[in-house]
């Protein structure tokens, strides 16, 4: 079962509309199912559902090697990457966050700048790790 909730409608004549998102947000969900509820997303993680193989092939390749290795390890670095990004860049914050001891989550770091060449301080390259993580499984 799957069902979509499109953006308020701020008049009747708007509901066409607002109906027409609602469709177009089916196409969004997974072959499973679920809701979505356009008011609940971002536009930012709007685009990330919307997005295509293209996408997904425009990622670099160390960044897609290290993240299949860690989805196959438990997603450690992934889940270290978005503690990270919540807390605005606090890595004492993320530490907290995801229980582990402050080194822990400086090593981890270091282990994704070494192998991704990207710097997770760097607000262009955090984002770009974000957006890979999201593009592994959108629905996640």
């Amino acid at each position: 079962m799957a069902m979509a909730v499109s953006t308020v409608a701020t008049s009747v004549a708007r509901l066409p509309h607002a109906h027409q998102r609602a469709v177009a947000a089916l196409d969004l969900l997974p072959d499973s199912g679920g809701v979505l509820a356009l008011p609940a997303l971002s536009p930012f993680r709007y685009l990330l559902l919307r997005a295509d193989d293209t996408a997904r092939h425009l990622v670099d390749h160390r960044i897609r090697d290290l993240l299949a290795d860690d989805r196959a390890r438990g997603g450690t670095l992934a889940d270290t990457i978005r503690a990270f990004a919540a807390a605005d860049m606090n890595l004492r914050e993320a530490a907290v966050a995801l229980r582990v001891h402050l080194n822990t989550a400086k090593y981890r770091l270091g282990r994704i700048q070494d192998l991704t060449g990207r710097n997770l301080r760097r607000v262009d390259d955090l984002i770009e790790l974000l957006v890979a993580i999201d593009l592994q499984d959108p629905h996640s």
